[in-house]
């Protein structure tokens, strides 16, 4: 009967964790997870890779890594990609690991671009309650429990998106765990709730301070079961310098949350390097939510690496999403 009732409160606690994916500050520099059809939106080659510790001064604080590599086939109007990930949720005692591949088919018309993607792959979930503190092992007046909790779980999971942009705007929509797998581990049935997100971004070109700015504004909203999230910033960077600097807000203040408070999340500050084949990226959110005291904030850093032969380094039109290189090297 203990043993039962624990598996069931890691269950619950297991559910709670998991029943959100992991989520990025710099979302515009993880294409392939943040929506598939992203998938080949680079000249030739792309790789990716991010990697965020959220919550430094707690316990249980969040780990979550991704990989990605994809590749531009322009004349099939396709993009080929593969993304692998990893979280981990309380000091290794709650991980999942994926692999899916991508496929993004593009339709060029007037000036525009629209991709229509398509993410399959396989994930594991596993808990483990090696790491986990139960009363019996502080307090000799609590009867014991058996402490062997652990469990995994595998499943298959189907993502799609579209994305529309012209060399200013982009527009885009992504619904992940369209067939909703279940995740649970001891069985019983808990089916990952989709997650649905719209993206929309844009970069301006503008004279100022005797050099041309670019301000990339961009909002992404997140919808996954009862929870609904916003994040909207703005980043610049000027044309003859390698430097980037912004700032994203997350949270979404005319939504209050169930006790009636304001719903803040965070403040998030972003400096990046970009050269003509490297992108560099770093962030730090800091809490403005109840856990203000507690979190010791986020860190999150990313790279991307491009590359183009001579031949496929021409005129075409890429998402305005990403940041563009100084003008000295290679314009776009």
């Amino acid at each position: 009967m203990k043993h039962s009732l624990l598996c069931l409160i890691a269950c619950l606690f297991f559910k709670v964790v998991f029943a959100q994916d992991p989520q990025f500050t710099q979302f515009y520099n993880a294409p392939l997870y943040l929506n598939p059809a992203l998938t080949g939106s680079t000249e030739q080659y792309r790789g990716a890779a991010n990697y965020r510790n959220q919550w430094l001064l707690m316990n249980s604080n969040y780990v979550s890594s991704t990989f990605s590599f994809d590749y531009n086939a322009n004349k099939m109007r396709s993009g080929f990609g593969f993304l692998a990930s990893y979280d981990n949720a309380g000091s290794n005692q709650m991980t999942a690991t994926s692999f899916a591949g991508s496929y993004a088919f593009v339709v060029p018309f007037k000036g525009w671009q629209l991709r229509l993607g398509i993410q399959g792959g396989l994930t594991s979930r596993q808990i483990n309650s090696g790491g986990l503190r139960f009363v019996s092992q502080v307090r000799n007046d609590e009867p014991p429990v058996d402490e062997s909790v652990s469990g995994s779980s595998l499943f298959f999971g189907v993502s799609s998106g579209m994305v529309i942009y012209n060399k200013n705007l982009v527009f885009g929509f992504a619904a992940h765990h369209l067939n909703r797998p279940d995740q649970s581990i001891i069985g019983g049935g808990s089916p990952l709730p989709i997650k649905y997100s719209l993206q929309i971004a844009g970069n301006y070109r503008v004279y100022a301070m005797n050099s041309y700015l670019y301000l990339m504004p961009a909002i992404l909203f997140k919808m996954q079961g009862a929870t609904q999230q916003l994040d909207a910033g703005i980043r610049f960077m000027r044309d003859d310098l390698p430097l980037e600097m912004g700032v994203f807000y997350r949270g979404i203040p005319f939504l209050p949350n169930a006790g009636g408070t304001l719903n803040h999340d965070a403040l998030a500050f972003t400096v990046g390097w970009k050269t003509d084949n490297w992108t560099f990226g770093y962030s730090y959110d800091i809490t403005i939510s109840g856990l203000t005291p507690l979190t010791g904030g986020s860190h999150e850093i990313s790279v991307i690496y491009e590359y183009a032969t001579a031949y496929r380094k021409l005129e075409q039109i890429l998402c305005p999403i990403y940041a563009r290189p100084v003008s000295n090297k290679r314009s776009r």
